[in-house]
């Protein structure tokens, strides 16, 4: 790689982990501060997007639902639902969500990446069960998946899936933003020492996350789009790419399950 290459490539490097930064901060703070932090930013902000902004239907019912989400939260806290039917609800949300890529990816022939989706979807069940049943703690919520170990495998399971999800039906320059959307839960939940918040920081990045690309998505596109990426992204669709995932995703959501 020559001068030229490196001088190509830093730019959209940089502003991956800038994004990083940003979704990694704002869903930590979103998480401590479920009432002065979240409260603006992941439902009062998203809202006048709503109502202001245009978008497709697929971004509004995401984000609509997204706020949702982080006002179960506020509304936990001020007593209005236990902590135990706030999980119950986050629980069958993800299920929902899950299950709605799934059937996308069956719809337009993502054979192997509907499996997995399927896989997360029925893994989901198990989160119900008195071992796996997330806890309140007063301002946010933890999910488990048989203990640290197994939480951890089923993280890397969906993190996988939904990756590919977004490749195939986003543009590969927002599949790159993907990339930052995803990492930052997990750099949250390893600051925290906990996988158990990675759920709840999942949520409060992508909704800092839709709210960025719905703001700023042609700009976001354009600053973001290479070929390498678009080869990157190609390249993982092929056949060859995507049975051994599917086979390393189905073994992550499967062992834990019988294991641990």
């Amino acid at each position: 790689m020559n001068a030229s290459d490196k001088g190509a490539k830093m730019p959209s490097l940089i502003k991956v982990m800038l994004f990083v930064a940003l979704f990694t901060a704002t869903a930590l703070l979103t998480m401590f501060q479920p009432i002065w932090a979240n409260i603006p930013l992941n439902i009062i902000i998203p809202i006048l997007l709503l109502i202001f902004m245009k978008m497709v239907f697929f971004e509004r019912m995401k984000l609509t639902t997204l706020i949702c989400m982080r006002l179960l939260v506020v509304v936990t806290i001020f007593g209005l639902f236990s902590g135990e039917t706030c999980v119950k609800i986050v629980l069958v949300l993800w299920m929902i969500n899950i299950l709605e890529a799934t059937i996308t990816d069956l719809s337009k022939k993502h054979y192997f990446n509907a499996i997995t989706g399927f896989a997360l979807t029925l893994s989901l069940l198990t989160f119900f069960t008195k071992q796996n049943l997330g806890a309140w703690n007063g301002v946010y919520y933890t999910l488990f998946y048989n203990g640290n170990i197994g939480t951890i495998c089923w993280i890397l399971s969906y993190t996988l899936w939904n990756w590919i999800f977004v490749s195939y039906d986003f543009s590969p320059a927002i599949a790159k933003l993907h990339m930052a959307v995803l990492i930052s839960p997990i750099i949250g939940a390893l600051l925290s020492m906990n996988p158990g918040v990675w759920f709840i920081l999942r949520g409060n990045s992508l909704t800092t996350a839709d709210v960025t690309e719905i703001s700023f998505k042609e700009k976001i596109e354009s600053s973001l789009e290479s070929n390498r990426m678009t080869d990157f992204v190609r390249d993982t669709h092929s056949t060859s790419v995507q049975v051994p995932l599917m086979i390393l995703n189905i073994l992550l959501v499967a062992i834990p399950a019988f294991f641990f």
